[in-house]
């Protein structure tokens, strides 16, 4: 029983490490424009703007973002999501020692 815990566990990682990749890649890498408003979208559909000062000294002279708060919230998410991945993996990897350990 351990073992398929640990299976689905390792999945669950996985999947929420591909779904984060295809996010972050929408996110910061797809940009559309619309030409009735003029504006800029990210691949999530943001609106980004020009970034100030502090944000174009780290991210380059020619760049877009949603602003502070999808910015924070940006980080927020995606360190979450790789603390809640390496617990699962952690998890998985106790579970399969716990396994190894009944059997012997």
């Amino acid at each position: 029983m351990h073992k398929v815990i640990a299976k689905l566990l390792y999945g669950i990682a996985m999947a929420q490490c591909g779904v984060g990749l295809i996010l972050g890649f929408g996110a910061y890498f797809v940009r559309s424009f619309d030409r009735e408003t003029g504006a800029y979208f990210d691949g999530l559909g943001r609106r980004l703007y020009l970034a100030p000062f502090i944000a174009r000294f780290v991210l380059g002279t020619d760049s877009l973002w949603p602003g502070w708060s999808f910015f924070l919230l940006d980080l927020v998410v995606a360190w979450s999501a790789i603390g809640i991945g390496v617990l699962l993996v952690r998890l998985a990897m106790k579970l399969e020692a716990k396994r190894d350990t009944e059997m012997t």
